[in-house]
């Protein structure tokens, strides 16, 4: 630990605070994760245990990365670095946590042999692989909608142990970020990144159902830059053209998986140098008090240095706090700024709904200058979203019958009827594939037979009732 250290208390009300606050996010979404029949199975598996909870998992996740980073660099293994681990411990455990009333007597807790005791006895079970989070692996195979929510919170545990002596080395920085970039399922890893090619970018994109549109004003976005460079070899003055954007489309209408695609081709094309996507939300650069919503948007902006920063639902940063505290808008200050600080070092893209991105935007004479390029993300046609299933049914190795193919038709067909405003995306192609998958599994458990063939078969009975079915992703669409 650095001398300037030793005479500070390892812990404050400030740090209690936001470790309360985290912790209450990561409970939440590991009672989901838990509700969830696909993450408990593939958890069980995965740990050769009959009943595995998500709070089991991300503990050896923490107790490795404690381990990792303190490899990184050895003032990490301080009391404030210990105690963080001991808070998330305790919280994972659902026992009642320490209250900030208690903090001089703590502190005095962890400067004696029975916690140092203690904690060796908590920090001793690790895996022999502390670079394999064991949480992050499951959601992805599971394809979950929480892996970014997930990693999130890996990511702060992280920076309050690296952020323990007030200073991070680029090793610690490298971990850092490294946890950042694993985002959604299907997000590119760094040494994936490596091995991109401008050719397998836009192979991915059109890869993608539907989009027509995006597709075209990526082709015009490229055949731009792409002029760019031969007129600066040219020594041509160079045109300007601002590559921050607005995504403007419903949830599952493929804002992220394009912003992801589109990073590597900005990467490819010179304009980037890591070609990385980073993902938040308000929740990832707004705090709850003073002082900490300035150190959340620096930390996410920096990960995103030589990447893309995509901004979801970015107009909660400009609603109103009845609080009459509006961290939102400091946080878009810091990020206006930042954009001209750290001008063609990062792209930051927004997105969120239709109406509520043009207030958004209309809400700051600094957005306006800053964002010139909108792409708009449309709701999904029925055939799309057919194709969308049968992609799911290839990726797995499942073969539909022609009525099943005929009764998941009609449920699109019937549902973009009934629609709201929200209906028509990705999301629920998928939920209705999950759930035609435990249908499958009901039937075939009763078979007296089971071989490969009949695995991969997908029958019109496996497909849910089409009318309890619309009924359902139209009300909750």
């Amino acid at each position: 630990m650095n001398d300037d250290m030793t005479d500070k208390p390892a812990i404050n009300k400030e740090h209690i605070a936001a470790l309360k606050q985290e912790c209450e996010g990561l409970l939440s979404l590991c009672s989901m994760l838990n509700n969830s029949p696909a993450f408990r199975n593939r958890a069980n598996i995965q740990q050769q245990a009959a009943t595995v909870k998500a709070e089991h998992i991300i503990t050896q996740d923490f107790i490795n990365l404690y381990h990792r980073l303190v490899k990184a660099d050895a003032a990490n293994n301080s009391p404030r670095s210990k105690f963080t681990l001991v808070y998330y411990y305790e919280c994972l455990k659902r026992r009642e946590v320490i209250k900030a009333e208690d903090i001089d007597k703590i502190n005095r807790q962890l400067l004696t042999p029975s916690f140092d005791t203690a904690f060796k006895e908590l920090s001793s079970s690790v895996s022999s692989n502390f670079n394999t989070p064991y949480i992050d692996n499951i959601l992805r195979e599971i394809n979950s909608d929480h892996t970014r929510q997930m990693n999130h919170h890996i990511y702060k545990y992280a920076r309050f142990v690296a952020n323990a002596d007030e200073h991070t080395n680029d090793e610690e920085e490298l971990i850092l970020t490294e946890i950042l970039s694993k985002t959604e399922s299907g997000t590119l890893h760094s040494n994936e990144i490596e091995n991109d090619t401008l050719e397998l970018a836009l192979e991915d994109l059109n890869k993608l159902i539907g989009l027509t549109e995006i597709k075209e004003t990526v082709k015009n976005i490229i055949n731009f830059l792409t002029i760019q460079k031969a007129r600066e070899k040219e020594n041509l003055p160079k045109i300007t053209n601002s590559l921050h954007s607005v995504f403007i489309g419903p949830p599952g209408t493929g804002k992220t998986t394009v912003a992801r695609i589109l990073s590597r081709i900005y990467k490819h094309l010179g304009l980037l140098k890591k070609g990385h996507l980073i993902e938040t939300d308000r929740a990832g650069m707004v705090a709850g008090y003073v002082g900490q919503t300035t150190i959340k948007v620096e930390e996410v902006i920096k990960s995103a240095l030589g990447g893309v920063l995509f901004i979801d639902e970015a107009y909660s940063l400009a609603s109103n706090n009845i609080s009459g505290t509006d961290y939102g808008k400091e946080a878009l200050e810091i990020l206006l700024k930042r954009m001209e600080d750290y001008r063609e070092q990062f792209i930051v893209i927004v997105a969120g709904y239709p109406d509520e991105m043009k207030m958004f935007i209309e809400s700051n004479p600094g957005l306006k200058s800053r964002f010139n390029q909108y792409l708009s993300f449309n709701h999904y046609t029925p055939q799309e979203l057919v194709e969308i299933f049968k992609m799911f049914c290839k990726k797995y190795a499942l073969v539909l019958s022609a009525d099943a193919e005929e009764k998941i038709s009609d449920i699109f067909a019937l549902a973009d009827e009934e629609k709201t405003g929200s209906y028509g995306n990705a999301r629920e192609a998928r939920n209705i594939f999950e759930h035609t998958i435990r249908r499958q599994a009901d039937r075939l458990v009763k078979a007296e037979h089971i071989n490969a063939e009949i695995l991969s078969d997908i029958l019109e009975e496996d497909i849910p009732p089409v009318k309890e079915t619309v009924k359902k992703i139209t009300s909750v669409g």
